[in-house]
């Protein structure tokens, strides 16, 4: 696997891409430290055919959940999608100290 940093990343998207199509992963940093993988869509294994943790939770939450209530999709869509408000610039009084 292949280390790049953002900016090069940035400056070098294109080649990157050829290299992933060849079947290459390349891993994007940040000042050293690993923060994405650029692999191909058919690899599978980082994407998609394997469930991270979280997701397995889920999962077996959201069984129990229903074997224990009689919860349509529909009811649990309701129940969890909550609406944000997003507000641009909020600000706080710790940011300007």
């Amino acid at each position: 696997m292949q280390n790049v940093s953002v900016a090069y990343a940035k400056d070098n998207l294109p080649s990157l891409l050829h290299l992933v199509e060849q079947g290459e992963n390349i891993r994007i940093t940040r000042h050293g430290k690993a923060v994405a993988v650029i692999t191909s869509e058919g690899a599978g294994s980082l994407m998609g055919n394997t469930s991270s943790p979280f997701e397995t939770a889920y999962r077996r939450f959201r069984a129990l959940v229903e074997a224990d209530a009689d919860f349509t999709e529909e009811a649990w869509k309701e129940c969890f999608n909550i609406p944000r408000t997003v507000e641009m610039d909020l600000r706080h009084g710790e940011d300007f100290t």
